[in-house]
């Protein structure tokens, strides 16, 4: 049976293991967030042999950068590319949907684009931000993800802040140990942001080694 995020609440697993994968596609709505947020999580799921690959729906182009005037939608990309190097990703592919736009286009555009990307990489895993994290735009990211996972018939974790879910769901699937030395060296890779990132990596300082995940699609 196929149960989602937004359907069936799951008990909080502490210690939980990751499910078994063999390539991981992360999805995020904006350059930056595959290490600010999924950065610990990819790094161990990398050291227990999986392959790693990001999909950034966008070029980022809508954050003011730090530093002398650049324009974002080009330096962000750059970044990432970076970061990926650091989480030793396989693949990195950047789209160009609109940066605080993604509530004004059709879901289905959105997740067909993620599936498609999902299907050429032959990715068993999909990863992304659970809604409210950095934005609207991860919820139209967290919503076609797990349409797409659906669709796809894999699974479908999002990382979340171990609040209450916003749809009611459980607030926390899994609780799981993170890599934060691999993650902190990802998110310096985003220097255009290292303002809006300072306090990211002190809130990490304090935040321990677990991270927490929710289920939004479980494959059967």
């Amino acid at each position: 049976m196929t149960v989602s995020g937004s359907e069936t609440a799951h008990r909080r697993a502490v210690g939980a293991r990751l499910p078994a994968a063999r390539h991981v596609l992360a999805v995020v709505a904006h350059p930056g967030e595959e290490s600010c947020y999924l950065g610990a999580v990819l790094s161990r799921l990398r050291r227990e042999g999986a392959r790693i690959s990001v999909l950034s729906l966008t070029r980022g182009e809508a954050a003011p950068c730090d530093g002398p005037p650049v324009r974002p939608g080009v330096v962000r990309p750059f970044e990432l590319q970076m970061a990926g190097f650091v989480l030793a990703m396989t693949h990195v592919t950047i789209a160009d949907l609109p940066d605080g736009m993604l509530g004004t286009l059709p879901m289905r555009r959105v997740t067909e684009l993620i599936r498609l990307e999902a299907a050429q990489i032959g990715a068993d895993l999909l990863l992304t931000v659970d809604r409210g994290a950095d934005g609207p735009d991860d919820g139209v990211t967290a919503e076609a993800t797990r349409l797409a996972g659906r669709a796809l018939g894999v699974n479908v974790l999002a990382w979340c802040d171990g609040r209450r879910a916003p749809d009611g769901g459980a607030d926390v699937d899994l609780d799981v140990t993170a890599d934060r030395e691999t993650q902190r060296s990802a998110i310096r890779a985003h220097q255009s942001q290292r303002g809006r990132y300072a306090a990211r990596l002190a809130r990490l300082a304090t935040a321990g080694g677990h991270d927490h995940l929710r289920w939004l699609h479980r494959a059967a």
